[in-house]
Order: structure tokens, then C-alpha cells, then sequence
């Protein structure tokens, strides 16, 4: 509070944060200089298209990131650095070993505006798997042994300036450890991880067991209280659909064959059936009276494939006898023949019943005008 007070915190009047970069299209291109955008649009976004699905290990990862580093630092100087060599490749330390050579065999600098980075001391900067501060002597890196172990872990343990790289618990044997650390320290309510770190790091071999920082029981602790929540979610959700399928199946035990009859199903006070024999309510299915399940076993079975009237096979006639392929026109003309006179005495018989209404006596007509003419 007290830096928002005294305007610590706020940009300072005489800094220019908004500049024009570029003209396009006659509207000037403004540039921020907070750098907010340009770390989040031009690092991370970046980062995360370029290998986020690699799947990559430590070592690849901080080789990916160190040639994403260095490449990205090239843009920038080319895009902001008056002057500055655009060589066409990134590959930098050539152009150094050029200008150095052409210097000593005495010819002109060609390149007089580079800045050759042979000629300053290295920094003891580092990035990306960086050395770890504050470690005990005895946890400390020593070039004289490896204890045996992996390549990519050795490097690991090298840029942390380790013995052991510090690594998240992965495998079965660091689970059991904390399975069996856990255990020792139950009933002192919230687990202390730096106690958890201290034992556990006594027992690092390199192979199996890696060393490990308080946070990394923390993260995690959190992934295993989550996985435990799911399996217990599924757990619960498995009994319950045991529960109504032996419901089900003892109502379908003691219903009749004839879904339409009615059945004496034994009911709670509550409603819910009761499976027999035992207390346990069963699910609130349609009774058989209901119109739903009435209706249901009315249905008609599957329906047999409809065939042609002339030829009584599966043919294209079963859409009408004309189109038949397992007859002759001849026949298909005498069959209509025939057909037309069995269609008057069939709506004769049912005018003489009186079954149907006007309205069916002139959809018969009219079929049979259409089939006669067809």
C-alpha cells in the first residue's frame, strides 16, 4: 500500500513507454516498451507452440530452450540494434571464427560493425537447469563419482552442481518411501515435507531414489489426494449401478411373462419396491398398468421383408410389379389383368360390410385407378 501511495509502483513521467516502431499503410505501429506483451506473445506463446507436445525429457528440453534462447535474442537485435549484421543463419560463432581468423591472417575486418563474443570473459550466468543455492556439503556435486548412474541424470546432477538431481517422485520404489515415511509421521496432523525431505534425502541412492525439495512432496501430495477423490468418485458410482442392476434383475424375477397381466409387487411405505427376501428398495420402474409398458409390448415384432406378389421373391417388384426382374412383361401384363378384377371384388365385399367411410371408399378408388393405370 505504501508503494501505491507514494507512486513507486506507477511508470515514471519522463519514460517513454509508447514508441512508433514502423509505418504501415499510413497508420504508425506503436511498440510498448513495459514488456509484458512481448514476453507473453513472443517467449511463452512461442515456447509452448514450438515443443510443448515433444514430450521431452530435462535434457532435451533445456537444449530446446537454449537454441530458443539464443535464436530469439538474434531476432530482437536484428529487429532493435542500429547496424546490426543480419548474417542470414543463426549460427553466430561462425561469423566469429571468420572475423578472428581474417584479423590474423592480416586481411580487412569484413566485419566491422559485429561485436565478436570471443573477445569478452564468459559470465557465471546460467540458464535454463540451473545450479541450486543453499545445499549441504555432503549433497554437493563431485566430479570424481557418479554412483552409477543414467546419462540424462548425470547431466541433471552436473548443471545442479549435485550429487543427485532433485527430481519429482516417478517411480514405484520413491512411491512405497512415501508410503512408508508418511506412515512414520502419521498423527502429527499436516505432514511437515521438510522433515519428509530431510529422511527421504538419506536414503537418495541416484538409481531409484532421487533427492527431493519439500515442494515437490507438496505437488505431489495434492495429484495423490486428487486421484484418490476419483478412484473413491468411481467406487461409489460401481456400487450404485450393482445396486440397481440387482434391483432390476428381481423384478424381472418376479414379473410374469405377460407384461400386461398385473403383478403383486411387494411395496415400502415409501414407495419403492422391495426385492423379495431381502429390505433393500428397488428402483421406481413403470408399473405394468402403465400405458408405457402396455403400449411397449403391443409393438410388433421385426418385420419380414416384404416380396414381390408376382414372383413371391425379394425382388425390385416388392415396389411394384412392373419393375419385377424374375418375370416376363407378358406375365407382369396378365398378372395385372387378373390383379385389377380381384381389386373391385375385394372393395365390393367391403362396401357390402359397410366397414369402411367415405373417405376410405375414395382412397380405395383411388388406389386402384392409379394401379390400373400404372
Amino acid at each position: 500500500m505504501v508503494l501505491l501511495v507514494t507512486s513507486v509502483s506507477s511508470p515514471s513521467l519522463d519514460v517513454q513507454l509508447y514508441y512508433i516502431r514502423k509505418e504501415e499503410d499510413g497508420l504508425n505501429i506503436y511498440r510498448c516498451a513495459r514488456g509484458t506483451n512481448s514476453v507473453e506473445g513472443s517467449i511463452h506463446q512461442k515456447i509452448v507452440q514450438a515443443f510443448g507436445t515433444y514430450n521431452a525429457g530435462p535434457a532435451l528440453a533445456d537444449d530446446l530452450l537454449a537454441e530458443f534462447r539464443h535464436r530469439h535474442n538474434e531476432d530482437a537485435s536484428r529487429r532493435n540494434r542500429p547496424n546490426y549484421l543480419d548474417v542470414g543463419h543463426y549460427d553466430t560463432w561462425m561469423v566469429d571464427d571468420l572475423q578472428n581468423v581474417m584479423i590474423e591472417l592480416g586481411f580487412q575486418n569484413p566485419f566491422p560493425n559485429w561485436v565478436n563474443s570471443s573477445s569478452f570473459k564468459p559470465t557465471n550466468e546460467a540458464f535454463g537447469i540451473v545450479p541450486l543455492a543453499a545445499i549441504p556439503e555432503h549433497m554437493k556435486y563431485d566430479k570424481n563419482r557418479n554412483d552409477g548412474m543414467a546419462p540424462a541424470n548425470l547431466k541433471l546432477a552436473i548443471k545442479m552442481k549435485v550429487r543427485f538431481p532433485f527430481l519429482p517422485i516417478h517411480s514405484d520404489e520413491e512411491r512405497r518411501l512415501y508410503r512408508r515415511i508418511l506412515r512414520q509421521n502419521s498423527g502429527q496432523g499436516k505432514p511437515d515435507f521438510i522433515t519428509f525431505a530431510d529422511q527421504w534425502n538419506q536414503e537418495a541412492d541416484g538409481k531409484t531414489i532421487f533427492y527431493k525439495k519439500p515442494v515437490h512432496f507438496e505437488v505431489y501430495a495434492k495429484a495423490l489426494a486428487k486421484s484418490q477423490n476419483i478412484r473413491a468418485s468411481v467406487a461409489r458410482g460401481q456400487t450404485s449401478i450393482a445396486i440397481v442392476v440387482a434391483r432390476n434383475e428381481a423384478i424381472a424375477r418376479i414379473q410374469p411373462a405377460n407384461v400386461g397381466s398385473s403383478v403383486n409387487v411387494p411395496i415400502r411405505s415409501d414407495g419403492n419396491f422391495l426385492r423379495p427376501g431381502t429390505a433393500t428398495a428397488a428402483p421406481l420402474l413403470p408399473p405394468t398398468s402403465s400405458p408405457h409398458v402396455l403400449e411397449a409390448a403391443k409393438r410388433p415384432g421385426s418385420r419380414k421383408p416384404r416380396t414381390c406378389r408376382l414372383c413371391r421373391r425379394e425382388c425390385p417388384g416388392n415396389a411394384g410389379i412392373q419393375k419385377c426382374k424374375n418375370s416376363t412383361s407378358e406375365e407382369i401384363d396378365a398378372f395385372l389383368a387378373s390383379d385389377q378384377n380381384g381389386i373391385r371384388e375385394h372393395i365390393q365385399k367391403r362396401r357390402r360390410a359397410n366397414i369402411p367411410q367415405e373417405s376410405q371408399v375414395a382412397t380405395d378408388t383411388a388406389a386402384t385407378s392409379s394401379h390400373i393405370q400404372g
